[in-house]
């Protein structure tokens, strides 16, 4: 998604109006994302993954370069648009789905993607405390980044 959104940046840079409309709620998405993405890799999956040669450089980009980047990019440019509390529970569907998604991958391989969404080897107790932990890491860094820029748009 970020790749996605980073190009039509790049092809829209010049088209102020264009620009305008992947910036604001949906960039503030996306930064989301992209810290979910960056912290569960960091926490969970950076320590069982050692990667050598353009392995190694490619997960750099990946799950650190890109994210903080990203996320100064959103700190420093999104300040137009004064985001909305009611944004949050929209921005939480993703993860949702891609919970939902996981689920319903997982159950007709058995290939759950990740071990801390592995229901069969959590048990439902585990499952539920990792999806628990996601949805909170979301609803947390949503409501900072809501908040964040609230702060920054203060008319």
């Amino acid at each position: 998604m970020i790749a996605i959104w980073l190009t039509l940046a790049i092809l829209w840079h010049n088209k102020p109006e264009t620009l305008e409309k992947i910036s604001g709620p949906l960039k503030g998405a996306l930064t989301l994302y992209i810290t979910m993405t960056f912290i569960f890799f960091a926490v969970f999956l950076a320590p069982l993954y050692q990667p050598t040669g353009f392995a190694a450089f490619s997960n750099l980009v990946l799950h650190y370069i890109t994210p903080i980047a990203f996320i100064v990019d959103w700190i420093l440019t999104e300040t137009k648009l004064r985001y909305k509390w009611s944004y949050l529970p929209y921005w939480i569907i993703y993860p949702l789905c891609y919970l939902v998604f996981v689920f319903i991958h997982g159950t007709f391989t058995g290939n759950y993607l990740y071990f801390f969404l592995d229901i069969n080897a959590l048990g439902i107790v585990g499952y539920a405390l990792f999806v628990s932990i996601l949805i909170t890491v979301g609803i947390v860094f949503g409501g900072l980044y809501i908040a964040i820029n609230r702060k920054r748009t203060k008319s």
